[in-house]
Formats: C-alpha cells, sequence, structure tokens
C-alpha cells in the first residue's frame, strides 16, 4: 500500500437500478463520518447506526464487519431471502459480483472495507493458501481479532474526523492490512502465519526478507511517509501477507515495530535535547503532537510534559 489519504467524506449507496454505480454502494444508507482511502486499493468507511434497506449490485469487493448483534433479511445472488442472525464481532465479505439485497437495523456503527481487484488478486496470488471465496461464506462469520481492529479504526476515524487528535495514516494503514489479514485467513481455512508449507519453513524462508525490510524502517521511521506497504515492497511481499509473517517472525506487528522506534526515539531527544515537545514529535514522524503525547502516555504511563519536567 502506498500514500494513505485521510478525511471525512460524504458516500452514499445507489440502488442496483441506479445509473453510474459510485464506488458499487448504494444510496439509502446515511451518509458516511469518514472515508479513508489507501493509494486506491482499500477504501474503509463508517456506516452510523440506523436502518438501512438495500438491493444492490456491489461493484466492489466488501468487507462488512459488525460489532454488535444484528438479526438481518438478505439474499446474496438469490431472490430468496433468509433471516441471518449476525452475531456480534463477526464479518461477512462479498465478491464484487455479487447482488445484495439486505434490510436490517444496525444499533452500532459499522465498518466496510472495499477492496479493488486488483489488491485483492495480488495479496491471494502472494498468500500462499488455497483460498475459498465461494459463496458459502458470504454470510457472518464470528472473529474477535478481525472486531477489535475494527474498533480500534472506528475510534480513531471519529477521533480524525471530530475531536482534536489527527489521524494517524500508518496506524490506519495497518488497521486496514490487519483486517485485509484475517479475512484471508479465514478464508484460507487456517492461520495465515501458517504458510503452504509450514510456519517454520515460511519463517526461514522469509526471514532475509524481513531483515531488510527492518534495515529500512530502521533508516526510515522517522519519516512521517513511511508506509508498511514500503516495508512489504522491500521484502517483496503483499501488506497483508508481510503483516503476518512479520508478526510471526518478531512477535510484533510492523505498525508497532515503527511506533516503538519512534517513541523510543522521542523518550530520548526529550531526555537529552532541549527541543519543544511540537519538534520531537515531527521529527520522530509522528502526525502531530497530540497523536505522539497519547502514544507516548500510553507506552511509558507519563506524558512528554512529565517527563520533560521532572
Amino acid at each position: 500500500m502506498g500514500m494513505m489519504r485521510t478525511g471525512t467524506a460524504e458516500k452514499r449507496y445507489r440502488t442496483s437500478g441506479s445509473d453510474n454505480l459510485e464506488d458499487g454502494l448504494a444510496h439509502e444508507v446515511p451518509v458516511v463520518a469518514d472515508t479513508v482511502i489507501t493509494n486506491g486499493e482499500v477504501v474503509m468507511m463508517t456506516l452510523p447506526p440506523g436502518e438501512v434497506d438495500v438491493d444492490i449490485s456491489l461493484g466492489k469487493n466488501v468487507i462488512d464487519v459488525n460489532l454488535g448483534r444484528v438479526a438481518t433479511n438478505m439474499a446474496v445472488n438469490s431472490d430468496k431471502r433468509l433471516d441471518v442472525i449476525a452475531p456480534p464481532n463477526s464479518f461477512a465479505f462479498y465478491r464484487n459480483t455479487s447482488q445484495l439485497k439486505l434490510r436490517t437495523t444496525n444499533f452500532e456503527p459499522v465498518l466496510l472495507l472495499e477492496l479493488s481487484d486488483e489488491a485483492l488478486a495480488d495479496w491471494m496470488d502472494d498468500w500462499q493458501h488455497q483460498l475459498d471465496l465461494s459463496g458459502r461464506k458470504e454470510f457472518y462469520q464470528r472473529d474477535d481479532q478481525m472486531a477489535s481492529l475494527a474498533r480500534i479504526a472506528l475510534s480513531t476515524m471519529e477521533a480524525g474526523a471530530f475531536g482534536n487528535l489527527t489521524a494517524d495514516a500508518l496506524m490506519a494503514e495497518a488497521l486496514v492490512t490487519g483486517m485485509v489479514a484475517r479475512m484471508l485467513s479465514s478464508f484460507s481455512g487456517r492461520h495465515a502465519a501458517e504458510a503452504a508449507d509450514g510456519a517454520g519453513r515460511t519463517n526461514r524462508r522469509h526471514r532475509a526478507r524481513i531483515a531488510n525490510a527492518i534495515d529500512y524502517a530502521m533508516d526510515h521511521f522517522r519519516d512521517p511517509d513511511l508506509k508498511i506497504g514500503d516495508m512489504a515492497a522491500i521484502a517483496n511481499l503483499s501488506p497483508p501477507h508481510f503483516n503476518e509473517v512479520f508478526k510471526q517472525e518478531k512477535r510484533i506487528t510492523p505498525y508497532g515495530f515503527i511506533l516503538k522506534k519512534r517513541l523510543d526515539e522521542a523518550h530520548r531527544l526529550l531526555a537529552a535535547t532541549d527541543l519543544s515537545i511540537a519538534d520531537i514529535a515531527f521529527a520522530c514522524g509522528f502526525s502531530s503532537q497530540a497523536h505522539m503525547s497519547t502514544q507516548f502516555k500510553k507506552t511509558f504511563r507519563i506524558t512528554p510534559s512529565k517527563l520533560r519536567n521532572s
């Protein structure tokens, strides 16, 4: 994944009978709170609570993450509607060719990811699994890790849209990558980190690639434009595959690794220099002083200003 653009956007769904489908979705759905676009490959958006009644041709591959229990009347590529209970912390995946009829009331925000055909094809090819993307898995399945990532994404997007905290593009990219990896993992039939020839052999095969990506990150972690996609490209892996292999090899996600390097450098500069906290935040690659301060307190249990004055 390359450059990520973040910002509030109005995005509506269009019915299947409408002309000029806009990104494949339909208009009876309320205005989206926020949209995060990753290099044209993935669009991440929130739908606020409320009623949804659509009959649409998607036109895009969609991951639909539900956090609460939802009763849904729906049909996929069929005129026969079924009453489906979407359990809490669950997701569904719909191919771009899906004709979706859906009627429900969401009591919690819903997170949607739209995936381009090109990105999905590349990631599937790189995943080293036989993926089953047939219709049998187009209804909701529980995935607590997916839901956990979605909750972080929703809170991050809300902060970026309505609060003083600027949503961090690297974090958003990491969340998108992690959720796509969970979906691919689910459809592979076993955990994504276990490649087809076994987890140990996978790590040995990719160890040098991961080492090269780490070297790159060590040289560039201060760059605010550093992306997980850049590290994945160095490792010659797709971002979701890279995320899983890196996590198994280093016991930390690529995002966690970069964030730790930035925070450690900020801690060092606070103790060793007279630079302002804002200057330190930008020097370490953070999107804002507020974002650095929030992450700093979570990690070190102290704010940058208190550390500076201690």
